[in-house]
Order: C-alpha cells, then sequence, then structure tokens
C-alpha cells in the first residue's frame, strides 16, 4: 500500500501551521488573538483566509457569448430593430412571400396634446412595387410589434395581464378608427379547394381599401371583448400580362367567385378573447382562446347577392416539461363559413393555410376554400432568457360545406430561432419544409 497520500493528508489535518498560504493572500492574514505559545485553529485560519479573499474579489468577467446574451435579454436587440427619431421609426420587410424586401417608415404618438388619444401610421414599398398603407386613431394600446390573442387576423390591441407600474397608461377602454389602403401587383393564385396544383395559375392584382371602426372593453386582465365595423372596397384582376405562366391557365371569371363582380362589402365583428397565460406576449404555461364571428355583405343589396358571415376559433395550450425552459405550444385554429348570397364567397376573403403564419411550410395562401382546420405544435426550449430554439410541426386543411373529416392533412416539419426579452417574442426565423419545398420565414412577433 502506499502509505505517501496517508501522510500527507495526516500531516495537514494534524498540523494546520503546516499549510502554505498563496503568496497574494497570506501576508494579509491579520492572526487572531492568541497566547504566544499557540498556535491558530483551522477554523480561524480559514475564516481569515475568506475574508482576505472577499476583499480581493473583483467583478465576474463575462465572455463574448454571455454579453451577447446579456444584450439580448435585456432588448438591446429590440432596440436596434426598433430605433426611433423623435415619432418616427424606420419599417423594414415584406408583405407577403413574394412581394420582396421593402423599406418605409412608422409615427407612432402615444399620446397627443396631452389627451389619452394615440396616433399611428405605417407605410411600406418593396422593390417589387408591393405598397400598403395603415393609419389609426382614437384610444388604443399599441406594442411594437403587436401581440394579441385572438382570432385570425383580428388584431385588437389588448394589454392583456398585469399593468405594468412603469407604463403610463393601462387601457381599459379603446376605440379606434383605422384606414388601411393595399397594393399587391402580383400574387400566385394557386387555384380552390383542397387539392389545388402546386403550380400557380395566372397571376392577379389586388388592391384594397378598408375603413372601421373598433371598440373594445377589457373586463379582467384576462378577459376582453370587442367589435368593430368596416367597409371594404376590392379591385382584382389577372395580370398575365406582366408575368406568363406557361403552365398555368387563365382566370376564367364566369367560374372563380369573386373575379366578376366585385362591390363595395360591409362587415360587423365580434369576438371575445381570454388570456389565461401566466406571461401574456412571452407565455411559459396557460392556456389562451378567442371566438369571434364576422359578416360580410354587399352595400347595393343587402347581402342578397354577395353575403356570408364566419364563425372562427383560435386556441392556444402551452405546457412547461419538468422546467420553464422547455416549453410544448400547441394551437388550434377552425372556421366556419356560411354563405347566404346568390354569389359564392369571393376567393380573395376564403380561408387560407400556407405561410409564415399558418402552414409554414408551404407558400402564402397556397390552399383556399370556405373552411378550414388547422393544428400546430411547438417543442421550445429557451437556453437563455433571451433565446429560444424551436422545433415545430404543422398541418392542415380547406374544405367546404362543413366537411370536418380529419382526413387529407397537408403537414410540415422546422425548426426556428427567436429572440426575445420577458414581456414578448419580438423577432422569428423559421425554416420548414412540406410536402413541396424548403421555406424560410423571417417575422416580427411570436408565432403564436
Amino acid at each position: 500500500m502506499n502509505r505517501l497520500p496517508v501522510l500527507l493528508f495526516l500531516a495537514l489535518y494534524l498540523f494546520p501551521s503546516a499549510i502554505v498560504l498563496p503568496q497574494d493572500l497570506s501576508h494579509n492574514v491579520a492572526p487572531p488573538e492568541q497566547d504566544c505559545c499557540c498556535l491558530p485553529s483551522r477554523a480561524e485560519l480559514w475564516k481569515s483566509l475568506r475574508l482576505a479573499k472577499a476583499d480581493q474579489l473583483e467583478p465576474e468577467r463575462l465572455s463574448r457569448t454571455q454579453r451577447t446574451l446579456l444584450f439580448l435579454e435585456q432588448g438591446g436587440l429590440e432596440q436596434i430593430l426598433f430605433i426611433r427619431y423623435k415619432d418616427f421609426y424606420p419599417r423594414f420587410g415584406s408583405l407577403t412571400e413574394g412581394s420582396g424586401v421593402g423599406f418605409g417608415v412608422r409615427y407612432y404618438k402615444p399620446e397627443i396634446f396631452g389627451r389619452d388619444i394615440s396616433i399611428e401610421s405605417t407605410f411600406l414599398n418593396t422593390f417589387k412595387n408591393y405598397r400598403q398603407l395603415d393609419f389609426h386613431f382614437g384610444r388604443f394600446d399599441k406594442i411594437a410589434p403587436d401581440f394579441f390573442v385572438g382570432p385570425p387576423d383580428f388584431g385588437t390591441p389588448f394589454r392583456f395581464g398585469e399593468p405594468d407600474p412603469r407604463e403610463i397608461r393601462h387601457r381599459r377602454f379603446l376605440f379606434y378608427g383605422r384606414w388601411l389602403y393595399r397594393y399587391f401587383p402580383d400574387e400566385d393564385f394557386f387555384g380552390l379547394g383542397n387539392e389545388s396544383s402546386r403550380h400557380p395559375e395566372t397571376p392577379f392584382l389586388l388592391e384594397q381599401f378598408t375603413s372601421e371602426v373598433v371598440g373594445g372593453y377589457l373586463w379582467k386582465p384576462w378577459l376582453a371583448t370587442a367589435a368593430r365595423v368596416g367597409h371594404h372596397n376590392y379591385s382584382v384582376e389577372p395580370t398575365h400580362d406582366r408575368r406568363p405562366r406557361p403552365s398555368g391557365s387563365p382566370l376564367d371569371p364566369t367560374v372563380l367567385p369573386g373575379l366578376a363582380e366585385q362591390p363595395d362589402l360591409l362587415s360587423a365583428e365580434l369576438a371575445v378573447l381570454v388570456n389565461r397565460t401566466d406571461r401574456p406576449g412571452n407565455p411559459h404555461s396557460g392556456v389562451a382562446t378567442g371566438l369571434s364571428w364576422i359578416r360580410y355583405w354587399d352595400r347595393e343589396t343587402g347581402g342578397r347577392q354577395v353575403g356570408f358571415h364566419r364563425l372562427s376559433l383560435d386556441s392556444r395550450w402551452y405546457v412547461p416539461l419538468l422546467s420553464e425552459q422547455r416549453i410544448l405550444a400547441l394551437n388550434l385554429q377552425a372556421a366556419r363559413t356560411y354563405s347566404i348570397g346568390k354569389v359564392p364567397v369571393p376567393f380573395y376573403l376564403m380561408s387560407t393555410v400556407g405561410g409564415p403564419d399558418r402552414l409554414r411550410g408551404y407558400e402564402s395562401y397556397r390552399f383556399r376554400d370556405n373552411d378550414l382546420l388547422y393544428f400546430s405544435t411547438e417543442y421550445r426550449w429557451e437556453p437563455a432568457p433571451a433565446w429560444e430554439l424551436a422545433l415545430f410541426y404543422d398541418t392542415g386543411r380547406v374544405f367546404t360545406d362543413g366537411d370536418w373529416v380529419l382526413e387529407g392533412f397537408h403537414s410540415g416539419i422546422g425548426f426556428g430561432t427567436r429572440f426575445k426579452t420577458a414581456k414578448r417574442t419580438f423577432l422569428r426565423l423559421d425554416y420548414a419544409r412540406g410536402h413541396e419545398e424548403w421555406r424560410f420565414h423571417v417575422r416580427f412577433g411570436p408565432a403564436f
């Protein structure tokens, strides 16, 4: 048996004076009061060492990775993306998947003349000549990027959850007007139905003018109701001379609803929004659900020519898997459309799946029909509070006449990364593939 380790251990344990102190600490140790014939005890000696070391502690030096994550967590990237001059913000991004990247400006003033009235206007023009102008005026909360829980395309800007004492106001009642103009000159059309061709037919031009009045009330930190009425004017026409498709066929006005006749439409919508998540905007547990009913009718005949109403559901679940850093997120969306006029629902107002917000492995508006059913599942992991990784699976289908069978779904898988603060996700990068090809999406705001 090797006795040297045992002897060294006994020497260090029985004779603490034999311990060799680090040179930068030993000369600073103040010996405890004692008789000259006594040695300090081990406890006294190590206490003196700890006190001496504490006097010489330096702030911890963070690595470059740690500094980057801390910068993101404290909202550094958000400040870069949403820089401003006075009340003006630069804006960049795309409007649809085929619009290309564009640049514009956003103006936002939360209070006008000291009153509880806000004004916001955004304009974006892309390199492919897509344009959008959006204007809001009235009493509303605004978060950039927006977060809302509700049916697709509803977008009521409530702030769920308890108010932040650092915020100037936390509005419970909102009432505002909205004006929207869109000019999309070259939109792909793949046909109608769940089995439409993967090769788009002749593209079309879509021009839209919309005026709306929106009102709502936040009854509880988790419960809100809202309503809005609007006037819509759509101008849609084929653009086969602009971008011919050898494999496509021209759009037939006699077959495609909404192409031959495009009357002005009126709309009315009611919605209830429930958000029982732990952190609205950056949920880690809980359930959020929105239910809405909307009706469209043509102004000239009161709905006898063109008229339909749609019931929509959007429900989201967040389940922590043993810790808050690992989340299973689930999303269910469903819509049922009832036509009450002589003319079917215009194709540009039908329910759709495909694109960065619903069925990410397919092109935007890939499948169109009256009704839809859509599921999405994400496994989310936060290596750091400001950074999230995700694996996801999407599946959905469109149909008509209430054909709620669980077959014929189009599916896609993918992965993504997100950057966030404690309050919300503000940048999302997703890479997904369906049965056709890989697609890459850059979006502001959460997936759901």
